[in-house]
């Protein structure tokens, strides 16, 4: 009996649970160590305070040049704001910048373990993009290529080229943003500065395109300080993405449905048209076998029926031949008869007092 209750009241300990190993479960972000985890700090109030350090350099040079303009200098056409060789200075920093943060997203990127669909190739996309552009505020190659084309091409197409080449960094710089915007999902609250910069950057193609846009004394200042500005904003957008890929998660964000404001009104229409349609009863018994073999034979009588009927017309026009002409004299309208003249009573009187003369 004790050693019955004995082992009766042995507990079995239970059997632990196989666990799936970490290195086969794909972590939220994929840990990579390098120097700019340490250059491109995790708090975000590091990156605000570059932003408005930007921010601050921007108003600065904005201010230098339009003091220069404003005064006696003789440095007018160097720091002028007119002149506008400072702020092309500063927006080809801007440029820089905006072109290295694209290349360190890319890199950590394709670091990415979830990244099955291979969205990480909006980032070579973007690098190539903001290099070209780089380049071309640098050396001017846009400029000479243009010059050269105008050589070889004729008036009326070579006084357009400066719209052909602002067109094509326009759909460049349009498609790339969009593509930003759409992987940027995850830090929305960062977006507003590329929807900033996208903003600027519209207005100066539109000053670019039409100068007379702004009837205004100052229009050159004003282009000038907003070429300066956007590729800011740009690479403040940039560097808090940087900041998220780096320190928050470098994976691919979940796609996310595009609903319009005008979903909801289209799905009322189709709901009402929905409503207005026959149901699939009435469709399922209109299209059976039977009701479509009836309507088959009644378009098939319907059909011999007119062939019949047109055969019996030629016939018929055949038979009698063709209508006889009208003749040309029953054709021709008789023509009035002159009225007689009328003479007047003296003259007939005279006549005859003439015609007694003559027989006496």
């Amino acid at each position: 009996m004790l050693l019955s209750a004995s082992h009766d009241d042995t507990v079995v300990p239970p059997t632990p649970r196989r666990t799936e190993p970490e290195a086969t479960a794909a972590p939220d972000r994929t840990q990579v160590v390098t120097a700019l985890n340490s250059l491109i700090r995790r708090e975000p109030w590091v990156n605000w305070l570059l932003v408005l350090l930007g921010l601050a350099a921007w108003a600065g040079v904005t201010w230098l040049g339009w003091s220069v303009d404003h005064s006696a200098s003789g440095l007018q056409e160097v720091l002028g704001l007119k002149g506008g060789r400072l702020t092309h200075v500063f927006s080809l920093a801007c440029l820089l910048g905006v072109t290295q943060l694209s290349l360190v997203i890319l890199w950590y990127r394709t670091r990415s373990r979830k990244d099955f669909q291979g969205r990480y190739r909006v980032w070579i996309w973007s690098s190539i993009t903001w290099a070209a552009l780089f380049s071309a505020t640098a050396s001017g190659w846009h400029l000479k290529c243009s010059a050269w084309l105008e050589t070889g091409l004729s008036r009326r197409i070579a006084g357009n080229l400066d719209v052909v080449w602002l067109a094509l960094a326009a759909v460049l710089v349009g498609s790339t943003c969009r593509l930003l915007s759409r992987e940027m999902a995850r830090s929305s609250p960062y977006r507003w500065l590329l929807r900033a910069s996208m903003a600027v950057g519209s207005f100066v193609f539109l000053l670019r395109i039409a100068p007379n846009l702004i009837a205004f004394e100052h229009r050159e200042e004003i282009r000038n300080a907003a070429t300066a500005l956007w590729p800011l904003l740009m690479a403040s957008a940039l560097l808090h993405h940087a900041r998220y890929v780096i320190h928050v998660s470098n994976e691919v964000g979940p796609r996310q449905k595009q609903t319009s404001r005008l979903s909801p009104l289209v799905e009322q229409v189709w709901a009402e048209v929905v409503s207005l349609a026959p149901s699939r009863v009435t469709l399922t018994r209109s299209l059976a076998p039977g009701k479509i073999w009836g309507v088959m034979r009644a378009g098939g009588r319907w059909i011999l029926r007119s062939t019949q009927w047109v055969a019996a017309r030629i016939r018929m026009s055949s038979r009698t031949g063709p209508p006889a002409k009208p003749s040309s004299r029953r054709g021709k309208e008789a023509e009035p008869l002159p009225a007689p003249a009328v003479e007047s009573r003296p003259r007939r009187e005279g006549r005859s007092a003439s015609k007694t003369t003559k027989n006496a």
